[in-house]
């Protein structure tokens, strides 16, 4: 099995935990991957490098604390799409009164 393949499986793991437990006040599970590792805190960004030290190691990417963008993301990249195009779908760009975006622009 590939990493991507496996990166899927994983996610798709995490997606069934989550089912089984949405019954347990409290659970929550921020990612399940070989490749990141996602933290939850209420705390202030300049607070967690000190807290989590590994936030200072080149090896770690840092994700942010919005879960269900995160989620969202997660599945629309392991679903093949670019990091970009998956950006795109979920935070499109303001064109209501924008006339100089492209009517293909608009119906993305």
């Amino acid at each position: 099995m590939d990493a991507d393949a496996f990166e899927r499986q994983l996610y798709l793991c995490r997606r069934e935990i989550e089912h089984r437990t949405k019954e347990i006040h409290g659970f929550y599970m921020p990612s399940f991957s070989n490749r990141l590792i996602s933290y939850k805190a209420l705390a202030m960004p300049a607070a967690l490098r000190a807290f989590y030290l590994d936030f200072s190691d080149p090896d770690y990417e840092v994700a942010s604390d919005s879960a269900s963008l995160d989620h969202a993301l997660e599945l629309l990249i392991l679903s093949d799409r670019s990091p970009e195009h998956a950006m795109c779908m979920l935070v499109p760009p303001a064109y209501r009164n924008d006339e100089d975006i492209s009517d293909e622009l608009r119906a993305f």
